[in-house]
């Protein structure tokens, strides 16, 4: 049982550890390989690591950590044990892959080094934010229950078992909110595409709950946590406006459809109250007006050069949610030699 856990392959836990702190200069993909790989080795040296500690007194393993999602970026937090080590290693795996989704949701360069930009592709991410949902979910149901009990009273919000689940249902309305752009891009019908949208925001809605509800189980959350949540319904919100908006104008009711598109404006400029000096907040918020302007001016012109409608008091009524994003399982790669 002894040659369970040497010290040797604590040494190796240390050094796969520092080789992760110092692969900054790596490229985005190379890092979520090394956690992917890092973490295969962990749930492997947890399982020796149990038996061998409590049959022999090893003493315990002892891990620091930040906790962004306590609005700590910046404080180290103690964690004493392998079992820590795990839950915030799969924690911030499911940030990584958060974060790929959004790179594979957004605009780049080309890899050509031509000037054109490359196409957002929604179908990967949305199935990198669906991994991340489902990294979350694991997380939740197999690993942070049994920590409760002995967690410090300062510490990190990523070991909340309310966050871990807050967080997975972030990456199911980002995850929607991708799916609702790709039907869009594909031409389905407006009033869908609102119906997937009015969805992200409800699943928004539900990781804001969730948060409030279990406020006395954190020591600290982030308020830009909070913050961000809110704002992305609201932003989801007057998206599935506009889709009824374009709804509207097909059916030749431009009155509803201006008052609609008024209505997704104001919900948009609600959100830039609200995200007060966030530079990147106030981008995408000033983005969204602008193609909604556009089309406002289409409506307008159509409106005054053909229908003669007056504008309608009130916006069409939201459709009801349809949630079709559903979290991906988490699978690890068997370890092998030299995995890292």
């Amino acid at each position: 049982m002894y040659e369970a856990i040497t010290l040797e392959s604590l040494r190796d836990l240390t050094m796969r550890r520092s080789q992760g702190c110092q692969k900054q200069a790596k490229t985005f993909k190379e890092q979520l390989e090394w956690l992917q790989k890092y973490l295969t080795f962990l749930v492997d040296f947890a399982s020796k690591a149990e038996m061998a500690l409590v049959e022999y007194s090893f003493k315990r393993l002892n891990f620091f950590w930040t906790s962004p999602l306590a609005g700590a970026p910046h404080s180290q937090f103690h964690l004493p044990g392998v079992d820590f080590e795990q839950s915030m290693a799969m924690m911030l795996y499911a940030a990584g892959l958060r974060e790929a989704g959004h790179v594979a949701a957004s605009s780049s360069p080309s890899s050509n080094g031509g000037r054109e930009l490359k196409e957002p592709d929604y179908t990967e991410a949305a199935s990198l934010l669906r991994q991340a949902a489902g990294v979350y979910q694991h997380v939740q149901e197999a690993l942070l229950g049994p920590l409760q009990s002995s967690l410090p009273s300062q510490r990190p919000a990523e070991l909340v078992p309310a966050m871990a689940e807050t967080m997975g249902l972030v990456c199911m309305a980002e995850a929607q909110a991708t799916i609702a752009f790709r039907a869009e891009s594909k031409g389905s019908l407006p009033g869908t595409v609102a119906s997937l949208l009015v969805g992200a925001s409800d699943l928004c809605e539900q990781a804001a709950a969730l948060l409030k509800s279990h406020a006395t189980d954190f020591s600290a959350v982030s308020p830009d946590l909070r913050k961000f949540i809110a704002l992305s319904s609201s932003l989801y919100e007057a998206r599935a406006k506009a889709s009824l908006a374009k709804q509207e104008q097909i059916a030749e009711n431009m009155g509803l459809a201006l008052a609609n598109l008024k209505a997704a404006t104001q919900c948009l400029k609600d959100c830039k109250a609200v995200a007060g000096s966030q530079g990147q907040w106030q981008s995408v918020f000033d983005r969204e007006i602008q193609v909604i302007d556009q089309l406002l001016a289409v409506c307008h012109n159509e409106n005054n050069s053909v229908y003669f409608q007056p504008i309608a008091k009130q916006p069409s009524p939201l459709p009801a949610g349809k949630v079709i994003a559903t979290p991906v399982p988490l699978h690890l790669p068997e370890l092998s030699i030299n995995v890292l």
